[in-house]
């Protein structure tokens, strides 16, 4: 989020997060970016802020640890790497988000915890965008969680379950 005003940063307005390389095992979340190396244990206490993601406000928990190569936060690392004031926080415990169903919750995502997408939908669209005059999207535009290379186009649209599994 930005500390400034509490509204989240998405890859729509800084392209750059794209280049923020994440993995997650059952003790934390490991965080790669521009030569740092960051490790977010899952049980890390930080300070209670309140995060803006769209039009819902929900308290969350600042998660700002050092980084493994120099004395360097998190926060100060991002900040300078996106160009933006920047702070990590996770969904804090009491927080709920209902979706637009009224029913469903989650955390920061929109309305699902995982979006697909595939690169053979995205040339389809960006080849009928420039059929009519229009300008080409980037895949950005999707906010996708998962995105597949190498298929044809609609194949992201027939995953109704997926699985991930960790690598051996």
């Amino acid at each position: 989020i930005n500390p400034e005003t509490g509204r989240m940063h998405t890859i729509r307005n800084i392209s750059k997060m794209t280049q923020i390389l994440c993995d997650v095992d059952d003790t934390a979340l490991y965080i790669r970016f521009d030569g740092h190396t960051f490790t977010v244990p899952h049980g890390l206490i930080g300070e209670n802020v309140d995060a803006t993601v769209w039009n819902d406000t929900v308290p969350s928990v600042t998660q700002n640890p050092i980084s493994s190569v120099g004395d360097v936060r998190l926060d100060d690392a991002l900040t300078a790497f996106l160009g933006k004031p920047a702070m990590l926080v996770k969904f804090g415990t009491a927080s709920e988000r209902v979706v637009k169903n009224g029913t469903d919750t989650v955390g920061f995502a929109d309305s699902h915890p995982y979006t697909i997408a595939d690169v053979a939908d995205l040339n389809a669209v960006n080849t009928y965008l420039q059929s009519v005059g229009q300008t080409p999207i980037e895949i950005e535009r999707f906010r996708a969680n998962i995105v597949l290379t190498d298929c044809d186009a609609d194949v992201g649209s027939l995953y109704k379950n997926f699985q991930i599994h960790t690598k051996n």
